[in-house]
């Protein structure tokens, strides 16, 4: 039986939530001992205030740092490698974690900045990636997500959160060769020992960071990421068997997501479960765009969807139409091309395409993530892109 403790926690009383949480798990001393180095790993995707649902909230963090100090830790660092697109330490001084480390004697560290090559033993997809050294050395990682949804993996938590012990480059991998396998690839060579995950402010429909803010007001904390994630699911209303890397976890052995199996302490599921909204797949496409869907799934779905808003929101989708003039987007198996061939310039997304990849502009990726897709639209349009690199890649 694993042990997932729910707090209910106001932003005024942080710190008796974590504690409390920590409690009901034997006490932080179980997890930290005196001398240790540890690691403390929040979601710090982009610099997005937490209030927004897309990043951790820094009370939560800062809460866990004390704790660890309190525990006898020689050394707290507090890290994460921003998504894609986005610069770690500019996220840092944004969010003021710069601020937090000093008042916590923490140090930050950027993990996208210290990878080393790794063999992933027992991976599916991963032989080998690169992965943050400071992370792999840390004598405990604690892993501090925050709960909400997730276009291309239904919800991100601590098994998504896992993520960004990953540079950019490894970033981009897991998205080439397959998302939701990856992840639990990449869970099988980093260990988080301690979850605490942040549910003082959660996001629902478009995450993870253009869904809506949820106003849940917990903390939900335990020993393994399975089981933390599946009761993480429960409060959002999602049943945990229905998420492909929540199944694909378990079933590699990585804990259980059966609430049978899992003992919960503090408040019950039925007095706090709050149903989220799930990301949105049935978009409109902009004018002079056309999309030619197949069997896709919702990953690449989602992620065509954001990549045209944001896109259209920024203005540049105007000056990419001025350039290519009718824009088509094939994506998923047996798109219903027409026999005489697509008009205009053509983007074909994702593994499922890959076969199609002379005819047009191949996108890769399982699923496609939105910056590359945008960047294509970029390249195709001959325009800048800002991932430089992206179209080099091909992994298999």
């Amino acid at each position: 039986m694993q042990t997932v403790s729910i707090r209910k926690v106001r932003q005024e009383n942080i710190d008796h939530a974590v504690r409390q949480a920590l409690s009901d798990l034997g006490g932080l001393s179980k997890f930290v001992a005196s001398g240790a180095h540890v690691l403390i790993k929040p979601n710090l995707i982009c610099a997005r205030d937490h209030t927004t649902g897309s990043t951790t909230n820094p009370a939560v963090v800062e809460a866990i740092a004390h704790c660890v100090r309190d525990a006898g830790a020689a050394e707290v660092l507090i890290g994460d490698g921003s998504g894609v697109g986005h610069d770690t330490r500019r996220v840092f001084q944004t969010l003021k974690y710069d601020e937090l480390a000093c008042r916590c004697g923490a140090s930050l560290v950027d993990l996208n900045r210290d990878a080393v090559e790794m063999p992933c033993p027992g991976g599916t997809l991963l032989q080998s990636i690169s992965v943050s050294r400071t992370a792999l050395e840390a004598d405990v990682l604690m892993n501090v997500p925050v709960l909400k949804t997730h276009t291309g993996t239904v919800v991100s938590l601590s098994l998504k959160n896992t993520k960004g012990v990953l540079p950019h480059s490894g970033k981009r991998k897991l998205h080439f060769i397959g998302l939701e396998q990856g992840i639990v690839d990449l869970n099988r060579l980093v260990t988080s020992h301690l979850i605490v995950a942040d549910g003082t402010i959660g996001q629902e429909g478009q995450g993870p960071v253009a869904g809506e803010p949820v106003a849940l007001g917990l903390i939900v904390a335990g020993a393994n990421r399975v089981a933390v994630d599946a009761t993480c699911c429960r409060i959002m209303g999602i049943r945990p068997e229905t998420v492909p890397v929540m199944h694909l976890a378990s079933e590699a052995g990585l804990g259980p997501m059966s609430a049978k199996e899992i003992t919960l302490l503090g408040e019950t599921l039925s007095r706090i479960r709050r149903p989220f909204v799930l990301p949105r797949y049935d978009f409109s496409p902009c004018e002079g765009v056309q999309l030619f869907a197949g069997t896709a799934c919702s990953g690449c779905v989602g992620q065509v969807a954001l990549a045209l808003r944001e896109l259209r929101l920024s203005g540049e989708l105007e000056s990419i139409q001025k350039s290519l003039g009718h824009i088509n987007v094939v994506y998923g198996t047996n798109a219903p091309i027409p026999d005489a061939g697509l008009e205009g310039a053509s983007l074909y997304i994702g593994k499922c395409q890959r076969e199609a990849r002379d005819r047009g502009s191949w996108v890769p990726g399982c699923p496609v993530h939105l910056t590359i897709l945008e960047d294509a639209l970029r390249h195709a349009a001959g325009l800048p892109v800002k991932n430089t690199t992206w179209f080099e890649v091909d992994y298999e």
